[in-house]
């Protein structure tokens, strides 16, 4: 099972850039700061909110000015008739309301059933106001795609935010694991590097005489099972330092595996938790989670 942890994790780092060798501790400053800028879920979210802001965009489309233009004339036969005509619409939110402004004028001969084209020489011009009465008076597709966009954009913000606040609490207990991991760790290898110089020093007093043997299986056992402790310690604070890798980013927006050296030296207090002393054995007591 450890063997199969700590390959797993080897092959993992093979995927994320190593930190370059720095003795600047690594803070939650910028933990936090490299995942709110490159973090994949929270640009996902700021391009959804991109694209509702364009939805918005289109929608308010619906009250541009419209400007058409058509002509027509016979190209051969007995008539010759040419007419041109244009028209500007601007549409209004209130009452669905449409203001028009149209100009056509025409030339030559039509036949009867197209007399709709013949105008004087000056041409004929009209202008006019179409609202709604009844139908489509408070709202239409128009108001409505407005009215749709904008809710879409509120639901983006609400979705980035949300997004935004898993994203940094999950790197932040990223970061506390690797720390603790890394802590811990190293407390293992101190108390094997005491073993080991402990088995050191009972050498030369079993050689001398002055102790027995069995001091010296009994420490050798010891320094085994540390040996396994560190060992599993490793394989948990290179998961845990796999892990922080999602969230600390390179520039590129690339993930940067945190070295060693960049563990702070100490676990300090959480902002805002006081340590409380404890008078008694009884509070001690008391106190404790389990």
């Amino acid at each position: 099972m450890l063997l199969g942890m700590v390959v797993a994790s080897a092959n993992a780092q093979e995927s994320v850039s190593p930190d370059p060798g720095t003795a600047t501790p690594l803070t939650l400053e910028e933990v936090l700061s490299a995942s709110a800028k490159f973090f994949p879920a929270i640009l996902e979210a700021q391009a959804n909110r991109r694209e509702a802001l364009g939805e918005i965009t289109v929608a308010a489309g619906g009250i541009d000015t419209l400007v058409q233009a058509e002509s027509s004339s016979y190209a051969s036969g007995f008539y010759d008739g040419q007419a041109a005509k244009g028209t500007i619409t601007q549409p209004l939110r209130a009452f669905g309301t449409n203001i028009y402004g149209e100009y056509k004028v025409s030339e030559g001969d039509f036949p009867i059933y197209e007399d709709i084209n013949f105008t004087n020489r000056g041409g004929t011009a009209k202008a006019g106001v179409i609202l709604s009465l009844l139908r489509d008076r408070d709202i239409d597709d128009r108001r409505f795609a407005e009215v749709d966009a904008g809710l879409a954009v509120r639901e983006a913000d609400l979705d980035l935010l949300l997004t935004q606040i898993e994203v940094q609490r999950d790197a932040a207990q990223a970061y506390w694991r690797w720390r603790a991991a890394g802590q811990t760790l190293a407390v293992y290898r101190e108390l094997l590097r005491n073993a080991e110089e402990r088995d050191a020093a009972l050498i030369r007093e079993v050689s001398s005489g002055a102790r027995a043997e069995i001091f010296l299986t009994e420490n050798q056992q010891i320094i085994t099972r540390r040996q396994s402790l560190v060992a599993s310690s490793q394989a948990r604070f290179m998961l845990a330092a796999n892990q922080l890798s999602f969230y600390l980013r390179d520039d590129a927006g690339q993930p940067k595996l945190p070295t060693d050296g960049r563990l702070p030296g100490g676990m300090e207090a959480l902002p805002g938790v006081v340590p409380r002393a404890l008078d008694s054995a009884a509070e001690v007591l008391i106190a404790r989670p389990e």
